[in-house]
C-alpha cells in the first residue's frame, strides 16, 4: 500500500488510505491503522502558518434604559427579565389585584340583587 497522506493545515494531516479519512495530529509519523504503511507527509509540503489580523473589538452597546419595579409602592429597578424587583412584590401585586377583584364582584353581586327586585 503506498502513502497516500496529505496535510489538512499547520496541526493535522490525513492518511487518505481509510474511509472516513483518518486524521492526525502533526507529531503523529505514521498511520496507527494495521498493516497501513502511510507516513507523515514532508515538512515541505507543510503550509504556511497565516496570522490572521485581529479584528478590533466592537463597540460597547449603550446600556439600556432599566424597567422600574410594576408594584406601585416600589421604587426600584426591575430584575432582568421581570417586570418586578423581587419575588415579594409581585405576591403583593398579585394579592393586591385579587382584593380589588373580590370587591368589585361582591359590588356586581349587589347590584345584580337590587335589578332583580
Amino acid at each position: 500500500m503506498r502513502s497516500n497522506s496529505a496535510w489538512l493545515n499547520r496541526d493535522f494531516w490525513v492518511c487518505r488510505n481509510h474511509l472516513p479519512v483518518v486524521r492526525y495530529r502533526a507529531g503523529t509519523q505514521k498511520c496507527w491503522y494495521h498493516g497501513c504503511q502511510s507516513v507523515r507527509p514532508s515538512e515541505n509540503a507543510r503550509p504556511e502558518k497565516i496570522e490572521e489580523p485581529v479584528a478590533p473589538p466592537p463597540p460597547p452597546e449603550p446600556e439600556p434604559e432599566q424597567e422600574m419595579c410594576a408594584w406601585k409602592d416600589c421604587g426600584k429597578p426591575a430584575r432582568p427579565g421581570s417586570k418586578y424587583c423581587s419575588r415579594n412584590c409581585s405576591n403583593k401585586n398579585a394579592r393586591y389585584r385579587h382584593r380589588l377583584r373580590k370587591r368589585s364582584d361582591d359590588e356586581d353581586d349587589e347590584d345584580e340583587a337590587e335589578a332583580i327586585a
